[in-house]
């Protein structure tokens, strides 16, 4: 989908990160900051720049961004502790209050 964006707003337009100028990218749909410290790519959806840096792609972001989630998730298959000492103490796993074993009720 072709970017048909006014050339008076795209005069305006500033990157949200660093206030420099951004240029459209229609191979991607994108509007790309020409900084060469920042060089974030927003989004443009239905005609509308996404202006958002937590929507913009970082530069080279979209190299491995498939292979680099699959990692992330194989890496996590164990649980990760908090350190918290309250953590484990475990509220569920205490008897129940107001109760005794004398009432012939198993409790789990």
């Amino acid at each position: 989908m072709a970017i048909d964006l006014a050339p008076e707003l795209l005069d305006i337009l500033a990157c949200p990160n660093c206030h420099g100028s951004l240029a459209v990218d229609h191979d991607r749909d994108e509007l790309v900051c020409l900084a060469a410290d920042c060089g974030l790519a927003y989004p443009v959806r239905q005609g509308i720049p996404v202006l958002l840096i937590d929507e913009a792609r970082r530069p080279g972001a979209d190299l491995s961004a498939s292979s680099a989630v699959s990692a992330a998730s194989a890496s996590s298959a164990a649980p990760v502790s908090s350190g918290d000492p309250a953590e484990s103490e475990g509220s569920a796993a205490g008897p129940a209050t107001g109760t005794s074993a004398a009432d012939g009720v198993e409790r789990t």
